[in-house]
């Protein structure tokens, strides 16, 4: 995976980017979570110009912790990096089962689930997140109405 992943052009989806910048611009730590390992995770943060964490002040990947998704590691983990006691003042954002599963495992206090994966809208509302969206700029109005503004 990692020569695929060095080899293909890898570009941020819609709204990623804007909400990134958005998410800096009002103070709002947010860290990323992936089942890939350390390493294939730093050739995709290096295709995407995001090698040197230049948005999220943290990244956890799922060699770094006892189990990936569903269990709650990862995100505890970048709890702890914030310095954040209370996982309800967490938002998780995923495009799957298992990153909802997270979410609600790790008890965060919203779990928002987003189509750009391949999940289907329909799919994902099996889950009950707490809000499903089409692309990751819809998630600004939920955050900006979240009680804490930690993500």
């Amino acid at each position: 995976m990692k020569n695929i992943y060095s080899e293909v052009s890898i570009y941020p989806l819609p709204g990623v980017l804007e909400t990134f910048e958005w998410l800096v611009r009002n103070n709002i730590p947010f860290g990323l979570n992936t089942g890939f390992t350390r390493e294939i995770t730093n050739v995709v943060l290096n295709k995407v110009g995001w090698n040197a964490l230049r948005f999220a002040s943290a990244v956890v990947c799922s060699d770094e912790v006892a189990e990936g998704r569903p269990a709650p590691f990862m995100i505890q983990k970048l709890l702890s990096h914030f310095g954040i006691k209370d996982p309800k003042e967490c938002l998780k954002v995923g495009d799957t089962e298992v990153d909802v599963l997270e979410g609600r495992n790790a008890g965060c206090g919203c779990v928002v689930a987003v189509t750009t994966g391949s999940y289907p809208r329909a799919l994902l509302q099996n889950y009950e997140p707490d809000f499903i969206i089409d692309q990751m700029d819809e998630l600004i109005p939920i955050i900006s109405s979240y009680p804490s503004n930690n993500v």
